[in-house]
């Protein structure tokens, strides 16, 4: 008679079948995860919200490892890959790479997930940047910032799309002593204080 194999117990869990201290806690924070403004996200609350998506997606909770510390867990170490792939620590963005994975990927092609290493896919993170790329594009129809558009307003300008400001831009420097353009140095003079780069109006699509 073959002798039966014994299933290794994760390091995580402890002898009741329960998570361990640590890991109890490591998946409250995972919860809470929201409670966390966007634009400070680190490791952790990445990996919080595609287990939230996850779940409201397949109705039921992703199984983590529980192997090993939670800091130093597999989960977290995709994570690190897939904010490496991406190249940005930056959590606006990093959340837009996840939606985007679950828009456009995961839930229309009914996909599964079975492993976190699945969000630093080559190909996914190519087509998150493209498609970060293309609306990020400036053209000349595209509305000023409110920093910008606040300026222009303050001068009495009706200036509201980069097209509006390269015009005057070129009207200035087509002539530099005309009295009845200086509102327009003016304008320039001030986005120049707001950090406003003019060097993207010299290469505007559309």
């Amino acid at each position: 008679m073959a002798a039966r194999k014994t299933v290794k117990k994760p390091s995580g869990i402890k002898d009741d079948g329960l998570p361990n201290a640590y890991w109890r806690r490591f998946k409250e924070r995972l919860d809470a995860y929201a409670d966390t403004p966007t634009s400070d996200w680190k490791e952790e609350h990445f990996l919080g919200h595609i287990i939230k998506r996850y779940k409201d997606m397949m109705g039921v909770d992703f199984a983590l490892s529980y192997s090993g510390p939670p800091t130093k867990c597999k989960e977290i170490y995709c994570i690190r890959r897939m904010l490496l792939a991406l190249g940005t620590e930056d959590g606006n963005t990093i959340k837009k790479y996840i939606d985007f994975v679950f828009d456009t990927i995961i839930i229309p092609q009914k996909g599964t997930i079975s492993s976190i290493a699945y969000f630093f896919t080559a190909t996914f993170v190519m087509k998150f940047k493209q498609a970060l790329r293309k609306q990020n594009r400036i053209t000349r129809a595209t509305e000023l910032p409110d920093d910008v558009l606040s300026v222009a307003q303050n001068l009495s300008l009706d200036v509201k799309t980069y097209g509006d400001l390269a015009f005057a831009k070129i009207a200035i420097d087509d002539d530099p002593e005309n009295k009845d353009l200086e509102v327009y140095f003016r304008l320039f003079m001030e986005l120049k204080q707001v950090g406003f780069d003019e060097s993207v109006l010299s290469s505007l699509e559309g």
